[in-house]
């Protein structure tokens, strides 16, 4: 379904903007929160094909993003790979600053800042050696 409503989304904007640059932004990382007890010794586990859960969804998503994007001339950024591919939730959340909220679904503003930096570097919208 999602790849349908892409293709017809796509097909859409070309028919309407047939020469307007078009880039396709994959999702980030994301990991999965487990919960422990307050009693140490009860600590939920999860194992870690558990823990890639959405982490695998988002690798799909941006495959997906990325092959039908380009039938449709459109670049691909993909943001998960950018944080490091699948997984890459955990490294950022223990990244110092953090660059992931805890809740592994959000980033941090300094995340949310290195991603624009990174964004911006690999389309060469600005210089940022100043």
């Amino acid at each position: 379904l999602y790849s349908e409503n892409l293709k017809a989304q796509l097909a859409n904007m070309r028919q309407i903007y047939p020469d307007s640059a078009c880039i396709l932004i994959g999702p980030t990382d994301r990991g999965i929160l487990v919960k422990r007890s307050r009693k140490k010794s009860k600590q939920q586990s999860a194992s870690p094909n558990d823990l890639l859960t959405f982490s695998k969804v988002h690798y799909e998503i941006s495959q997906t993003q990325k092959n039908i994007g380009n039938s449709y001339g459109c670049s691909f950024w993909n943001w998960q790979d950018e944080m490091g591919g699948v997984g890459g939730a955990y490294r950022w959340v223990r990244h110092s600053p953090p660059l992931m909220a805890r809740d592994l679904t959000h980033l941090t503003v300094d995340g949310y800042q290195k991603s624009a930096r990174d964004f911006s570097k690999s389309f060469q919208l600005m210089n940022l050696n100043k």
